[in-house]
């Protein structure tokens, strides 16, 4: 039994793929500094905490490709750190790109592994099924969203936030969806520690009347399944596939929603700029929660993407021609290197009146 379509819709930033793969250690420097030629780098108290986080959520557990926690390192002298969440039921992997070219501008780039995913499939009746026996859930724990909470998604920011205390240069947190409600976590309760904070299509309340379908089923079923169906099993067969988990449970879906629902009623307390873009017409996260979210931050920014998906920064995940990337990348660098806003059209979303944002199509 499955969820309506309506609920399914609310896909925080789906991804998949069913290989395991060894974690490659590169998060610590191979030797110290030499001399004067040898490039700067991060202080090793910033690859002790990456290690620290890696072995909180992995230890040794058999991950999915493309799921393990990744580190770019910065190429040339380190001008600082950034930090990627991923969405829900999604991996690492949707940061690839962005994260070798930001690594390629001087960045330290480092994409932890969100709470309880990516696990391999396990073995059952009928095949292959997706491990979910980590993944956090609607509980009091996850309501309880607080600097010494003991909530896993708290944690993991908590995790973060120390990394880039640690760090030198400039500190940027971006996130995606449910990531996008962790980055917003993490300007919160870290706001001395970032510089700015990049946070796409964030997940802070389910759009529509999907919002008290999901409440009402996870109240009496909320070990009801549900998922994203065969096309995301067949995409994580792919060659550059998708990366992630096809079926959860709605226990799961509201777990994470727990952390979105908290945050975006925080962001008055957030002291650094934050950039926030939307999807226009998102099918996966209330754009209403955003504008609001957006109006009580004392220093931000939004636009929104029109005819591009929730998934906006994978564009392996898109199912369509992502001809909104490069515009996306190119941005996103500007922002991470100097705090440039996203340009804007002069025709204005129609949610909300907020500006759309710059897409320049190639010829």
């Amino acid at each position: 039994m499955r969820l309506l379509p309506a609920l399914i819709a609310f896909a925080f930033a789906v991804s998949a793929g069913c290989k395991t793969t060894e974690i490659k250690d590169d998060s610590t420097p191979s030797a110290e500094p030499t001399g004067p030629s040898t490039p700067s780098r991060q202080p090793d108290k910033v690859f002790a905490i990456w290690q620290t986080h890696i072995k909180e959520e992995v230890g040794d557990r058999k991950l999915m490709n493309d799921c393990a926690p990744r580190h770019f390192p910065a190429k040339g002298d380190s001008q600082g750190v950034v930090v990627y969440f991923h969405g829900f039921t999604a991996c690492p992997q949707q940061f690839y790109a962005l994260g070798e070219a930001l690594a390629g501008r001087g960045y330290d780039v480092f994409v932890p592994l969100l709470p309880g995913q990516g696990r391999e499939p396990l073995d059952g009746p009928a095949g292959k099924k997706d491990n979910l026996a980590d993944l956090p859930v609607d509980s009091a724990l996850t309501r309880d969203v607080s600097l010494e909470s003991k909530n896993p998604y708290q944690i993991l920011v908590n995790r973060m936030n120390e990394l880039a205390d640690a760090a030198r240069g400039a500190k940027i947190v971006i996130g995606l969806s449910g990531g996008g409600a962790l980055a917003t976590g993490a300007a919160v309760f870290g706001d001395s520690v970032w510089d700015r904070g990049l946070i796409f299509a964030p997940f802070y309340k389910i759009p529509g009347a999907q919002a008290a379908l999901s409440a009402t089923i996870d109240f009496f079923y909320p070990k009801f399944k549900t998922g994203w169906g065969g096309d995301c099993k067949i995409q994580r067969t792919r060659e550059n596939g998708r990366a992630g988990i096809c079926d959860f449970q709605v226990q799961h879906a509201r777990g994470m929603l727990n952390y979105g629902i908290a945050v975006s009623q925080m962001t008055a307390q957030i002291d650094l700029p934050i950039q926030f873009v939307g999807a226009e017409g998102d099918t996966a996260a209330d754009n209403g929660k955003l504008f609001e979210a957006y109006k009580a931050t004392p220093y931000a920014e939004l636009c929104f993407y029109r005819n591009v998906p929730h998934a906006m920064v994978a564009a392996n995940e898109s199912g369509k021609d992502p001809f909104w990337v490069p515009s996306l990348e190119r941005d996103t660098i500007a922002f991470v290197e100097d705090g440039t806003w996203f340009p804007t059209a002069e025709e204005r979303s129609s949610e909300y009146d907020q500006p759309l944002c710059v897409i320049e199509r190639s010829e």
